[in-house]
């Protein structure tokens, strides 16, 4: 009965990682539904990625949930010589192909608007490395017990701490250099608030994905027998769908910031030009500028009509 410890502790925590996964894959898709609804003008490679993303988180969640209770039924009855199911190398191997999409995709866009390939292809090349080394591990672990597996764990875990050590590596590159381009992009960036919104969000979105793919290195190599590190590789995988979804649909609370700075600049420019003529309080002075001048209020509803135009597009978030 003592070799059947090894085989119950894998599978602690484990369900509170699905039950997570499980809310962020709801969010994922509430997201990707409202994507396909307002960037139906988006390249065809967005799309098709988004789709791709989206599909196999899908997979992944419900194959880690079979996973599990085919692990719980084996603890349960004191079996570790049980084999492990191969739909949770099948789970894994989806989880790394979507690290490795959302990653490319987002060294492509950096491409895009850098027109240089040195951080692209570094990003490439890192994120094709750790597919290979983090799927070459999985496969190692089809057909094996549970107590073959940690040999397998301990014999080979510089193959899957490279790869999660790589990614968090990958995501910190990105984050920096996209902060960077859009630093020195003074004609996309139209405004100080969009370049800080955009930064700070892909900050916040690089060191969440980055600490976590840190956090399943520590805890593997601290202890694997419990394996406590299992929740955090199981939320990895929605974590990158979820924040690839939302900072697509982002675009749409930047343009709103954006929209709303012209409408801000359009309408005091106006009166300030009439300011001369009219009374000497200032608040009363706008309000009745705007309220009486005929040529103010069309200019400012045709800048709100030209703002509100669906044809609009910045072409630094859609390309």
């Amino acid at each position: 009965m003592a070799s059947a410890s090894p085989s119950l502790e894998l599978t602690s925590g484990v369900d509170f990682g699905l039950l997570f996964a499980s809310a962020m894959w709801g969010v994922t898709t509430l997201q990707a539904i409202q994507y396909y609804r307002e960037f139906k003008s988006d390249a065809t490679y967005i799309k098709v990625v988004v789709a791709m993303v989206w599909i196999l988180a899908t997979a992944h969640l419900f194959l880690q949930g079979a996973c599990l209770h085919h692990q719980i039924m084996a603890s349960a009855v004191g079996r570790p010589d049980i084999v492990v199911l191969p739909t949770c190398s099948v789970s894994s191997l989806f989880g790394y192909v979507v690290q490795t999409t959302v990653q490319s995709m987002y060294a492509y866009r950096i491409f895009r608007f850098c027109h240089r390939r040195y951080v692209p292809i570094f990003c490439w090349i890192g994120t094709t490395y750790s597919l290979a080394v983090q799927s070459a591990f999985t496969i190692m672990s089809i057909g094996k017990t549970n107590d073959d597996l940690l040999v397998v764990w301990n014999k080979y875990n510089w193959m899957m701490s490279s790869g999660y050590v790589l990614n968090a590596v990958i995501d910190m590159l990105i984050t920096f250099a996209f902060c960077c381009l859009l630093k020195k992009s003074g004609v996309k960036a139209r405004t100080l608030r969009i370049l800080e919104n955009l930064c700070m969000f892909s900050i916040e979105t690089g060191s969440v994905t980055s600490v976590t793919a840190i956090s399943i290195v520590v805890l593997f190599n601290a202890d694997k027998v419990h394996g406590i590190f299992m929740p955090f590789a199981v939320v990895i995988v929605p974590l990158y769908a979820l924040t690839m979804m939302v900072l697509l649909n982002r675009r749409t609370s930047l343009r709103a910031v954006h929209a709303n700075e012209k409408v801000e600049v359009h309408v005091d420019t106006t009166i300030r030009s009439h300011a001369h003529s009219k009374h000497k309080d200032g608040v009363l002075v706008m309000t009745a500028d705007y309220s009486h001048d005929t040529e103010i209020g069309t200019a400012v509803s045709t800048k709100f009509e030209s703002m509100a135009a669906p044809e609009e597009k910045d072409s630094q978030f859609d390309d």
